[in-house]
């Protein structure tokens, strides 16, 4: 959502110069879920000293109260358990954190990874090998875990997730992810996901 209004730069928010009511409202109602129910410090590039009473000054909007609506929270984080993460019989490992989209590729080989449709996208020059659509995991962690009220931290073997094509095999390490899930459609709506993904191609 950051990114669609054009207010992250350089890994920083910046003010909005324009943002519609209903994504001021998204963002003021994410803000009141993390302060109530996990903490401010794990919503990622807001300042690490941000209080609610610095929407306007961090966003350039004044916070609002959340309103009455259908959208449920959701947030699932990977248990720091300090263990490496096996890379024997893969090829290639990225970290999603890295803004690969920003920067021009110096290999043939190159991973994408939209924030706004959560479409991963691993690419061999200009020939696509792999496509997922990242919501698909989210929906696995709600099946299983629910919607996660509470920041409770997940062990890594059941945030790691594997799948493959006729052109590539890949593991998908989630860091962790959070969205909405609407409770009259069942839609669900990732935020954002940190990851690392190992490839390996055939």
């Amino acid at each position: 959502m950051l990114l669609s209004n054009n207010m992250l730069q350089n890994k920083k928010i910046v003010k909005a110069s324009s943002i519609s009511e209903k994504d001021k409202n998204e963002i003021s109602s994410i803000i009141s879920y993390f302060n109530s129910n996990h903490s401010l410090k794990d919503i990622k590039y807001l300042p690490g000293d941000f209080k609610i009473e610095d929407m306007e000054k961090t966003f350039g909007f004044q916070y609002s109260k959340p309103y009455s609506s259908p959208q449920n929270y959701f947030h699932f984080n990977t248990m720091q358990m300090g263990d490496p993460i096996e890379i024997s019989g893969y090829n290639y490992m990225f970290d999603s954190r890295y803004r690969y989209d920003e920067k021009e590729p110096t290999s043939s080989f190159n991973m994408r990874y939209d924030y706004n449709s959560n479409i991963l996208k691993i690419y061999q020059n200009k020939d696509v090998l792999y496509t997922k659509d990242m919501n698909e995991f989210s929906k696995k962690l709600i099946d299983k875990y629910g919607l996660r009220d509470k920041d409770e931290a997940i062990n890594p073997n059941e945030m790691c997730f594997e799948d493959e094509n006729s052109k590539v095999k890949v593991k998908i390490q989630i860091i962790n992810v959070s969205g909405t899930k609407d409770s009259s459609t069942g839609n669900i709506k990732t935020n954002g996901t940190d990851f690392y993904i190992l490839i390996k191609v055939k």
